[in-house]
């Protein structure tokens, strides 16, 4: 990943954000002091939060740095994340499968079928539907933007903040959805508490 890209996601891992929460998220929205986030709605561009529920969630002490330098010269005096029409940016999901394929990330194992154009005959194109790999395209359906709300809500966990100030971050109406959302920690990192509920 360049700059532009680390922060873009380590955005979305730090604040366990949805991808429609970011795309519109701006310089108003960060309490600098507190180290918080505000995802609220903005009816000039007909944004509004799941559930239509304002919320807050932390943000951890290094995004907040890295924030506060890009904040010294925005790419964009609004929006925090802009594309090249200095609109929101709106293609995080493609631009992670890309970065993804580069890595050499993907299963190899995903299968689609994608749209080219051809040019055919001179000035004629054609549009022709051909199967593609996940070996070659940007196209893994392992990669995905959820994937980092539900890494943060386990480290939350892990850490040991409440499930409910969690379920509050993540904006979920129900704790049974944030319940889904929490993994299974590694053994390892519990061998300390397995071998005192044991009595060695």
């Amino acid at each position: 990943m360049n700059d532009e890209e680390r922060l873009r996601y380590k955005f979305f891992l730090g604040t366990a954000c949805r991808e429609q929460e970011v795309m519109y998220a701006t310089w108003a929205d960060i309490n600098w002091g507190k180290k918080e986030y505000r995802i609220r709605q903005k009816e000039d561009v007909d944004f509004k939060p799941k559930s239509h529920e304002a919320r807050i969630t932390p943000l951890p002490t290094s995004l907040v740095n890295d924030l506060r330098d890009r904040h010294k010269n925005p790419p964009h005096e609004r929006w925090i994340f802009i594309n090249s029409d200095d609109s929101p940016e709106t293609h995080f999901l493609d631009k992670l499968k890309r970065i993804a394929l580069g890595a050499g990330v993907n299963c190899g194992h995903c299968r689609t079928t994608r749209t080219v154009q051809r040019t055919v005959a001179g000035n004629r194109y054609e549009k022709q539907q051909i199967e593609v790999s996940c070996k070659t395209h940007p196209v893994c359906e392992r990669i995905k933007l959820h994937r980092f709300r539900k890494t943060k809500a386990t480290q939350w966990h892990e850490a040991g903040i409440p499930v409910r100030t969690i379920q509050h971050w993540l904006g979920h109406k129900s704790l049974e959805t944030t319940m889904l959302y929490l993994g299974i920690t590694d053994s390892a990192k519990l061998r300390d508490k397995i071998d005192e509920a044991h009595g060695d």
